[in-house]
């Protein structure tokens, strides 16, 4: 069944121990899914993701995402399905720090074990560019001072110590 929890080699929600990363999340006919959101929308469904190379059915909708989305696979499957079909509703964050409290949010690994994070304190311009330059980490916006973004990329799992979990349950 792990197949099927959205899980894609090259990026995915879960880590290879089967950990979540920060995201939304729900269990639907006894597979666990990738949620859009954690409230349901005004029809009362909640929008399941798949990131799997093919659709896990026909009723799925696919998207093509555009490639500046960080840390995203290029394809999505979609399902809205009604609310009380969704059990384990959860909304997680998961945080790592650099050393010397330089926070991030994980979103992500990809199959070489690489973790996927954002910046997520304010830091020190020389420490954003550290990142930039060691890591190949990118602004959000090429048009915004480096010191009023935050900067996103990929650093081997190793760099990141003291993870945290936060779990909210709906």
């Amino acid at each position: 069944m792990e197949e099927e929890r959205s899980f894609v080699p090259g990026v995915s929600r879960w880590r290879a121990d089967g950990s979540k990363l920060t995201g939304n999340f729900g269990t639907w006919r006894g597979c666990e899914y990738e949620l859009r959101a954690v409230r349901p929308s005004q029809g009362g469904t909640l929008t399941l993701v798949s990131r799997t190379g093919l659709a896990p059915g026909p009723e799925w909708k696919t998207i093509r995402r555009h490639p500046n989305n960080f840390a995203a696979t290029p394809v999505e499957h979609l399902l809205s399905v009604p609310l009380d079909e969704v059990s384990g509703v959860q909304e997680v964050e998961v945080t790592g720090d650099l050393g010397r409290a330089r926070l991030v949010r994980i979103l992500a690994e990809d199959a070489e074990g690489r973790l996927a994070v954002i910046q997520s304190s304010q830091w020190e311009e020389s420490d954003q560019r550290r990142l930039i330059s060691s890591y190949g980490f990118r602004p959000f916006s090429d048009n915004e001072p480096l010191s009023h973004q935050s900067v996103a990329g990929w650093i081997p799992a190793e760099r990141v110590h003291l993870i945290r979990r936060t779990v909210e349950n709906f």
